[in-house]
């Protein structure tokens, strides 16, 4: 693993105890309970449950806005401003310049992947031992991209969609950046609930769960 590799996970598993702490507890029972009314909630018998809570403690920490008008990240790096290494830091400005966005998949090989960023029509290629067996051309997914140096990475959390909801997604995508983009938060936490029905009901047509986005 390489130190950027390393540095990067750290910097995330620092920011996930952080975030559950006992001073956030009531922070994260009212968002969760905000994150569920859009979602659908989450099992423990959901086939991706790990994967989705990791989603959900990502959103929570750079997303979900508390009473100080902050999130969580924003908390963490006002509170850590003093004595960090090099590497965090980097991660961290990194982090704050992520992009969340949706990603097709080009091919993955050896560790690294080459995807799109819908949101940003670019391909990139991403680093991640973890992640990369596990995608195949045409696979697709949420999640968030951020660039230490001259590598990609991608955070903890990601969400899976089907590939059948590519087209949609573009279109719906290309229209929330043609009005500013100021949309994709919200749009983001949405695919995510489409994602939980695709997964509970494998019966029912990906056209009927990720409709598009009303004009």
């Amino acid at each position: 693993m390489s130190g950027a590799q390393s540095s990067r996970k750290r910097v995330l598993d620092e920011l996930t105890k952080f975030a559950s702490l006992a001073r956030f507890e009531e922070f994260a029972i009212k968002r969760r309970h905000d994150y569920d009314l859009v979602v659908g909630g989450i099992h423990e018998d959901d086939k991706f449950y790990e994967t989705r809570m990791l989603y959900f403690m990502e959103w929570l920490i750079f997303d979900a806005i508390g009473d100080d008008v902050r999130t969580v990240f924003r908390i963490y790096t006002d509170e850590r401003a003093e004595g960090r290494s090099t590497e965090e830091t980097e991660t961290l400005d990194a982090l704050e310049k992520q992009w969340r966005d949706v990603f097709t998949v080009k091919w993955s090989a050896d560790g690294q992947m080459k995807v799109t960023a819908l949101r940003n029509n670019e391909n990139i290629i991403i680093t991640d031992e973890e992640k990369s067996p596990s995608f195949r051309k045409g696979d697709l997914f949420s999640g968030r991209a951020f660039k230490i140096g001259e590598e990609w990475f991608l955070t903890n959390g990601i969400c899976p969609h089907p590939s059948k909801a590519l087209k949609t997604i573009k279109k719906d995508i290309k229209r929330i950046v043609k009005y500013g983009g100021g949309e994709m938060t919200e749009y983001l936490l949405r695919l995510t609930g489409m994602s939980v029905k695709w997964e509970r009901f494998r019966n029912v047509e990906v056209s009927d769960i990720y409709k598009p986005m009303e004009e």
